[in-house]
């Protein structure tokens, strides 16, 4: 998003396959006159046998801050 022929916000994602590994994040909102850079939020993924995962791990500027765990059972 743009004011005043300035980024004043944007997101943008990467993928690996179907899957989120880094969201950079840049919001100006108050502070449009100074150089901000964007929040950068990385994504770790832990995968069970069957490839779907069981674990996330979300890093917001280098610090583990959330952390997703789900069990899978699967029919025999």
């Amino acid at each position: 998003m743009y004011y005043k022929n300035n980024v004043w916000s944007d997101i943008r994602f990467e993928y690996n396959g179907n899957y989120i590994v880094k969201l950079y994040y840049l919001d100006k909102f108050g502070r449009e006159d100074k150089d901000i850079k964007p929040t950068v939020v990385t994504f770790k993924y832990t995968f069970d046998k069957h490839k779907n995962w069981t674990q996330i791990i979300k890093n917001v500027d280098g610090k583990d801050l959330y952390k997703w765990v789900r069990e899978i059972k699967y029919y025999e």
